[in-house]
């Protein structure tokens, strides 16, 4: 991920309490990832779960109003116990491309990595950084003026993995 001076990339890091194994677990087992990635409250549902270079992650969200927002990741890279690389999109149910369901302007797909560290307590350290790919003008404007909005829903989503990562 290259990162330049008008891409600053939204970076989040988190400390968990949890060995490096689980935490690997969490982010590529299907049964633990659905169970706390996304926004909080909006329930996960995996059509597709390939966690591999190459593959793909297809998923629903269901919001309490009955909307259905399809995702999808496709994976660039998975160095195991390490870091994933993927590039995060909102999708139609058969995963091609589609925009945001609440901003036109909202880029496209986003460059993801999230890397793991092994602390020497037994904790797991995680970076998560992202930029949009090809942004226009307004995509990049959009992306920069919603960093305080993707803190919170990172940050409510980090919540859920911890919790997960609590409950064994």
């Amino acid at each position: 991920m290259t990162t330049t001076p008008e891409t600053l990339p939204f970076q989040m890091e988190r400390t968990l309490h949890a060995p490096l194994a689980r935490v690997w677990a969490a982010w590529t087992e299907p049964a633990l990832f659905a169970q706390w990635w996304g926004p909080k409250g909006v329930p996960l549902g995996l059509a597709d779960f390939d966690m591999r270079t190459g593959g793909r992650v297809l998923y629903t969200m269901t919001h309490a109003n009955g909307a259905v927002w399809w995702g999808r990741w496709a994976i660039d890279l998975v160095e195991p116990q390490a870091r994933i690389l993927w590039r995060n999109a909102f999708s139609t149910p058969e995963g091609g491309l589609s925009r945001a369901p609440f901003l036109d302007s909202f880029p496209l797909e986003i460059h993801n990595e999230v890397i793991f560290t092994a602390l020497p307590d037994g904790g797991t350290h995680l970076l998560l950084r992202g930029q949009p790919r090809d942004p226009s003008a307004a995509e990049l404007e959009t992306y920069l003026g919603m960093f305080a909005g993707m803190r919170m829903g990172f940050g409510g989503t980090l919540d859920q993995l911890e919790a997960t990562l609590a409950a064994g």
